[in-house]
């Protein structure tokens, strides 16, 4: 068919059929390159979807037992039903922590014990008890500016270090065992002082955070709790008798005495 075309229509229908054969060649060899740039670089990391908000829990079932000077014999008892119950124990930081989402809750009730005042008798009698059954408890001690009553024995500040290198929690019982509502009113200063230097001797004496103050002889009110609140504490354990503790109360948590 060329043979009969002239020169110069021959050449231009050459160059036309050439470009023609090429343009369909080039996207061929042209598409895997496009594809190439826009495959992801092994240095790019996908983002990291949201996590859902954590709604905390609006109660907690925790029967929390307040003991002073009770027998080895109470502790044990009292222990061994609420396991046998398929309670599980925990420390009341573990409750805080469980409030906030640091802790995850169990699927099973829950019991703890706590022992006020800080007694020497906790530390050689009930906290053995504690240790043999793998129950951690609450001690809820004065601070090192503690100088006794007269009439008891106290622990010492190694025996409080002690208990808390064994797995034991620690909280706040005041300086010197004060009646918050009573000295509020009489020395505002002295208040304050019970408040604030407890939680500060203590959390230098063992080298963690007091989370929770007990309120001695159960001496609270909304004033109390917002500056407990204000100084740091998390949670707060009254004598009001109280098995579910509720988000909303939580410086105002519930006990049982045990006995």
């Amino acid at each position: 068919m060329l043979d009969r075309l002239p020169e110069m229509p021959r050449r231009r229908f050459t160059q036309v059929l050439i470009g023609g054969f090429l343009g369909l060649l080039l996207p061929t060899f042209a598409a895997p390159v496009r594809a190439q740039e826009e495959l992801p670089q092994d240095d790019q990391v996908m983002p990291e979807l949201p996590s859902p908000p954590f709604i905390p829990p609006s109660y907690i079932d925790f029967a929390c037992y307040m003991a002073h000077l009770n027998s080895p014999q109470i502790i044990d008892r009292i222990v061994a039903t609420n396991l046998n119950a398929g309670r599980q124990a925990v420390t009341v930081s573990e409750i805080i922590e469980m409030f906030s989402g640091e802790k995850e809750v169990p699927n099973v009730p829950l019991f703890g014990i706590t022992l006020d005042d800080g007694y020497l008798s906790q530390y050689t009698q009930l906290a053995p008890v504690l240790d043999r059954r793998g129950v951690p408890g609450t001690f809820y001690v004065m601070g090192t500016g503690w100088q006794g009553d007269g009439v008891h024995q106290y622990m010492k500040t190694a025996q409080i270090k002690d208990l808390s290198e064994r797995g034991h929690d620690i909280g706040s019982h005041t300086v010197n065992h004060a009646s918050l509502v009573a000295l509020r009113a009489r020395n505002f200063g002295a208040y304050l002082g019970e408040i604030y230097s407890s939680k500060a001797q203590l959390e230098d004496l063992i080298q963690e955070e007091i989370t929770s103050i007990a309120y001695p002889n159960g001496s609270f009110d909304q004033a109390v709790i917002a500056e407990a609140t204000k100084a740091g504490y998390k949670g707060g354990l009254t004598e009001v008798v109280r098995t579910r503790q509720n988000i909303e109360r939580q410086m105002e948590m519930g006990r049982l005495r045990a006995a």
